[in-house]
């Protein structure tokens, strides 16, 4: 007997319910822009610096981000993502002074390629801010490394529903199910698997090898071990660490993963947001005809980027706490 199906999504349980959780998120994050609640609230790991300077720097840095953020909401997309790139820098750049306590570079640590195809015009990295954030995260960088604007939407999860409909072929997230049994084995359930999975998963998602197994009848991968695994906590933990999740508080266990069998650049979830967001200010800064065709209403390209957007003003925001506390978050109005 294998037992019944647990009920839950797995996420870790830390949410905040609002009836409007998109300003619900802006707040959390205005919270930061009082130097008296960080003072409170944080103390310095390093001994050598002086706090309240790094204090006082993102102090300034989250009141500009949350003031850029009511500029873009008031903006076409001619320039609203200049106001957003502008919002998200400074609050990368608080966060470095608050997490790993790092003072930010004035330089930016991205650079501007335009390309006739908006979708193929790149950012590439140099010294600054967003490459001091990267070693933050452990990720290796080389200068010149770079990345266009159509692979960066390509691994935003939540626009990956939407992005696959007009390039499939370009879209680099995989969506999973998770089945756990109280008596049986757990399985990860992909959405929208290639017909020859079971030849190519392990290539395409290598951080699972040493975890799953390919359950053959139904392309399905289980998780080995199965005695490491026999409780909802244990599987709460496994996602946490080898998954994705969806950033809603939800009942469905839905989690994703990105694809690794491909060239393009690895970064991190809010990355992707924050480099697409680069192109997208710069484009807008420095060649705004080449955004006329994106405007044009009517089109799919304008109907896609307003929808990114959308929910890169949501979802920004929500990922930068959720690497500060190191934590899941999530802002939900159910």
């Amino acid at each position: 007997m294998q037992g019944f199906h647990y009920i839950g999504s797995f996420q870790q349980d830390r949410g905040f319910f609002s009836e409007d959780p998109l300003e619900e998120v802006w707040s959390r994050i205005s919270q930061f822009g009082s130097f008296n609640y960080l003072k409170n609230n944080f103390r310095a790991d390093k001994t050598n610096i002086n706090w309240d300077a790094y204090l006082r720097y993102a102090e300034v840095r989250i009141r500009q981000a949350v003031e850029f953020r009511k500029a873009a909401r008031q903006s076409s997309l001619l320039t609203a993502p200049l106001s957003y790139y502008y919002s998200f820098l400074n609050l990368k750049r608080a966060f470095l002074a608050l997490g790993p306590e790092i003072m930010p570079k004035k330089s930016h640590g991205l650079g501007f390629k335009i390309a006739n195809n908006l979708l193929e015009t790149r950012a590439f990295l140099t010294k600054g801010t967003f490459t001091d954030y990267l070693e933050t995260r452990g990720i290796s960088w080389a200068k010149g490394d770079s990345i266009s604007l159509g692979e960066a939407l390509g691994f935003i999860i939540e626009l990956a529903g939407d992005y696959k409909t007009q390039y499939p072929e370009k879209c680099f997230v995989s969506k999973i199910t998770i089945k756990g049994l109280t008596k049986g084995p757990v399985y990860l359930q992909f959405k929208d698997i290639s017909k020859d999975f079971q030849e190519t998963w392990k290539v395409t998602y290598p951080e699972l090898v040493n975890f799953c197994e390919i359950e053959q009848d139904n392309n399905m991968l289980i998780l080995k071990n199965r005695e490491s695994y026999n409780s909802y906590e244990s599987i709460v933990e496994f996602a946490h660490i080898n998954l994705l999740p969806y950033l809603i508080h939800s009942l469905d266990p839905i989690w994703y993963i990105y694809k690794k069998d491909n060239n393009i650049l690895k970064l991190t979830r809010s990355a992707y947001y924050y480099v697409a967001m680069f192109i997208l200010g710069s484009t807008v800064r420095y060649h705004p005809e080449s955004m006329l065709e994106a405007s044009s209403f009517g089109s799919e390209l304008y109907w896609l980027l307003q929808r990114f957007i959308s929910l890169a003003g949501r979802y920004y925001p929500q990922l930068k706490l959720m690497e500060f506390y190191r934590s899941q978050l999530y802002f939900s109005n159910t």
